[in-house]
This record gives C-alpha cells, structure tokens and sequence, in this order.
C-alpha cells in the first residue's frame, strides 16, 4: 500500500539515522514494519548487502545513476574507510609488543 507523505519521510529520517548510528557506508536496504490498524512502525532490519545492491531503485531515482558509477563510488568510499581504519606506525618491533597486530 502506498504511505502517506509524512510517514514516507519520517522513514527515511529513521532509516539515514539508524544507519549513521551503526557507522554504516555502502548501499544498504533498511526495511521497516508497519501497523495499519495502529500507525507504528518499527525499523526490521539493516542489510548492508542486499541483493542486487537493490539497483532496481537506482533506475527510478530522479538522478538516474549507471551500475558502473554505483560501483565506481562504492569501490571509492571502501577505499576511503580503508585508510581511515589504519593503524599509526608504531616503532617498537613486534617481539617487543604485548599486543600482537595482525
């Protein structure tokens, strides 16, 4: 069934702020519950993976948006959070660490 407008938004308010609480990047799909009888809605799930990246929604947006850039952004913004995520050098040799880096 279609959403109202205001419920429509206040989802994808929910969903950008779920998933910048997990600290997520990507394209995920965040799926939510709802109760018609009621009015709730509930967040379900987080999928950072879902099938497909979920293109089929990219091919409607108002900026359409190629699977080759999709990925290319993808590729960039894993790249960027790479480097982010490295660990300091650290001058003491590894026989001399109590903590053993992988």
């Amino acid at each position: 069934p279609d959403l109202a407008k205001k419920d429509a938004e206040a989802i994808q308010k929910w969903a950008k702020s779920a998933f910048k609480v997990v600290g997520g990047t990507g394209v995920p799909r965040i799926d939510f519950l709802s109760n018609q009888k009621t009015g709730e809605i509930w967040l379900n799930e987080i999928n950072p993976i879902p099938g497909s990246f979920a293109f089929f929604l990219w091919e409607k947006a108002e900026q359409s948006l190629l699977f080759t850039e999709l990925l290319n952004h993808l590729l960039e913004e894993s790249i960027d959070q790479s480097r982010l995520r490295k660990l300091p050098y650290d001058p003491v040799p590894e026989e001399g660490r109590l903590f053993h880096r992988k």
